[in-house]
């Protein structure tokens, strides 16, 4: 698989002096054919309207200078400066066939334009001087008629006519080198704020990755602690797991796990790690909610605290067993409102736990308290299990004692007495482990397996059937007694008189029980032994 490489975003943004050089190389190949195409045919318009030898072989050169720039290879610079040229000369050509009056106005516009364009705006300012210096050259001969006009037809031209033209320069050429300047000026302040924003972004980009990265991590490192935690439901085990699984994971030389205690004002040390953990809880040590401790301040208020170096200085520890401490994270252990613990994570660096990560150190605490509620649910509900059997195995063992002393209950089938050659086999009769009574078998041959398993099956089942039989006669017994009470207590209360009251009850109990003598008296005083 290959390898994603990550390209930062300001590496993919091209820079704008690059992309606008792009833009001008581009450009100045059409503009040069253009350039050529006009030269061409106003070469032919000027040779038609004049025989000015010296002019033709000035357009003769200009045209050969730009088709060799534009078919070969040139460099950039050399390209433009030649179409700069061109304008430049196409402009004197106009002023000297046409005066002032004449289009060679636009050329000198166009010079001034294309030299900012193509190269700065000081080539502009040297473009508009240059014009200047022409001008004013070119309008001495001409006025002076030191240079006559080429076209036939001449146009009288005064001072002014050229000074107006040089204002028109001026002002036109000027106005668009300064917008012209003041555009660069703008695009670049806004390309060094893009390109700020640009690395701000990256830079943003970057701490999200390793951000993401580092969340990660600690997700994985949480997923992993959870599974130890939920593959025991032994508390000594989970304990051990879990202070062991998160010491390793975050680079703790010292985790300890406190829980606590049933009347809710200790913290018990149930488990730790390292050497020192191995001291404390030999020492039983334990911490007293009412502290002023980390531990006991995070179990009081349900709240992860997180104690780190300030200025290169480690935290203060309570305990003196701990003198590498340069990081410490207690987390709280709850299920819904009520706190039952706490873990305490202690690392000798100063990195390992940090603000940013508080939201996974609480989801790993959520986790681990869940991990440990469960454990000492089922810890309870076993306890409970064990008190039910054995308060069930006392029932049993009591019921049935109270029933076989009132009358041996005993079958017997067969010889009463077994020769000494018999073989005899002995089934327990058994209900939830407590033993009821027996089953004895003898005969003269061996007993099988088959025969074994029979016989242990069946005992099992008569003694669930004579339990249920027991239970079924002192249920009977129960309703009996009942309905006895009842047609007595009725009896009683249908009688007017006292006298009858009392005949009544005496005699309908002794019916009841059975009794040969039955006494009722009303003695003054026995409410008060009552």
């Amino acid at each position: 698989m290959n390898e994603r490489k990550t390209i930062p975003l300001s590496a993919s943004i091209p820079m704008a002096k690059r992309a606008y050089r792009n833009w001008r190389e581009r450009y100045i190949v059409p503009a040069l054919l253009g350039v050529i195409v006009f030269s061409i045919i106003t070469f032919i318009t000027v040779l038609s309207t004049t025989r000015n030898i010296f002019l033709g072989i000035l357009f003769v050169i200009l045209i050969s200078a730009l088709l060799a720039v534009t078919l070969t290879r040139s460099p950039y610079p050399v390209r433009a400066s030649v179409f700069l040229a061109a304008l430049y000369f196409l402009g004197i050509a106009e002023l000297i066939h046409s005066g002032i009056l004449g289009d060679g106005l636009i050329f000198f516009i166009g010079l001034v334009v294309f030299a900012t364009m193509l190269f700065s705006t000081m080539a502009g300012m040297i473009s508009i001087l240059a014009s200047m210096i022409t001008f004013i050259v070119l309008g001495w001969l001409t006025l002076n008629d030191a240079l006559p006009l080429a076209n036939s037809i001449r146009l009288t031209t005064v001072p002014q006519d050229w000074l107006l033209s040089s204002a028109k320069l001026i002002l036109l050429a000027g106005a668009f080198v300064l917008a012209f300047r003041l555009f660069l000026i703008d695009f670049e302040d806004t390309q060094k704020r893009v390109s700020l924003t640009v690395s701000e972004l990256d830079r943003e980009r970057v701490n999200i990755e390793e951000y993401v990265t580092a969340r990660t991590a600690q997700l994985t490192k949480i997923t992993e602690i959870a599974a130890i935690a939920g593959s025991s439901l032994i508390p000594a085990d989970l304990y051990r797991m879990v202070v062991a699984s998160v010491s390793e994971r975050f680079d703790s030389y010292f985790t300890a796990l406190y829980l606590l205690d049933e009347n809710g004002q200790t913290l018990d040390l149930v488990d730790a790690t390292g050497e020192a953990g191995q001291v404390l809880k030999e020492s039983g040590h334990r911490l007293e909610l009412a502290q002023k401790n980390l531990v006991s301040s995070v179990v009081r208020e349900n709240k992860a605290r997180l104690l780190k170096p300030v200025e290169g200085v480690p935290p203060s520890v309570d305990n003196p067993l701990l003198p590498y401490t340069r990081s410490e994270l207690c987390l709280p252990l709850y299920v819904g409102e009520r706190v039952f613990g706490a873990i305490d994570i202690h690392s000798a660096k100063d990195s390992v736990f940090l603000e940013t990560d508080m939201a996974t150190f609480e989801d790993l605490a959520v986790l681990l308290s869940n991990a440990v509620a469960n454990t000492r649910s089922f810890e309870i509900a076993q306890q409970e299990i064990k008190e039910l059997s054995t308060a069930q195995q006392r029932y049993i063992q009591t019921s049935w004692a109270a029933l076989s002393s009132n009358k041996p209950i005993e079958f017997r089938l067969g010889e009463e007495n077994v020769t000494s050659d018999a073989n005899e086999f002995k089934v327990p009769l058994a209900l939830r482990d407590q033993i009821i009574g027996q089953i004895s078998l003898a005969t003269e041959s061996e007993w099988t397996l088959e025969q074994r398993a029979m016989i242990e099956t069946i005992a099992n089942q008569a003694a669930l059937a004579l339990e249920n039989a027991r239970l079924v006669e002192e249920s009977q017994a129960s309703a009996t007694h009942d309905r006895i009470a009842v047609d007595i207590t009725s009896k009683v209360w249908s009688t007017p008189s006292m006298d009858g009251i009392l005949q009544m009850t005496v005699r309908e109990l002794g019916r009841a029980l059975g009794a040969s003598e039955a006494t009722i008296e009303l003695v003054e005083g026995v409410k008060d032994e009552l």
